[in-house]
């Protein structure tokens, strides 16, 4: 997951769903990525984004607020309250539908880019979810992380699903889902 802070470009941060509570959270990853990497970073609403420049892209969203990937067989979607992982042996796995769910994961875009998701089935799950958006290069994160509410005290135990993605973006074997 650290790829996505070699950009090339300076950082896109998407924002949509509830305005104060997603605008918010991309005010604070961009000041992050200022004040830790120096990086340049512009905040735009996911409505009137127009595909452009070099950089990565973090995404944020809020609930069914999120815009379909470029991948059209992407293993992770999102539903309004829910996580849906395709494992590496093709089987669908749901997590959420009752109670807060959030997730972090990696999509590709054109030209080798990355698109970082930071999703929460509310605004708090957002907030969680955006803790992991890395901040420290050369730590071994995982491609995706599913949580549930309880990693606000489990921490890393509430994760019901992370892993890694192999090089045709598929869910690796070796992932806990």
């Amino acid at each position: 997951m650290t790829a996505v802070l070699r950009s090339r470009g300076a950082f896109t941060i998407l924002y949509s769903g509830n305005e104060s509570v997603s605008g918010h959270i991309a005010i604070q990853i961009s000041r992050n990525l200022h004040q830790y990497f120096y990086a340049d970073s512009k905040i735009v609403s996911a409505a009137s984004y127009v595909a452009e420049g070099t950089g990565n892209v973090i995404t944020l969203g809020i609930g069914s607020n999120l815009a379909a990937g470029r991948h059209p067989n992407f293993p992770i979607q999102v539903g309004a309250k829910s996580v849906t992982v395709t494992d590496a042996r093709g089987l669908k796995r749901t997590y959420g539908g009752e109670g807060r769910i959030s997730a972090i994961f990696l999509r590709p875009l054109e030209d080798e880019r990355l698109e970082l998701v930071v999703w929460g089935s509310d605004g708090e799950g957002l907030a969680q979810a955006a803790r992991l958006v890395p901040m420290l290069t050369g730590v071994g994160q995982p491609d995706f992380v599913v949580l549930d509410d309880s990693a606000r005290w489990k921490g890393v135990d509430g994760a019901v699903a992370l892993g890694f993605l192999d090089h045709s973006w598929e869910v690796t074997p070796s992932s806990v889902v």
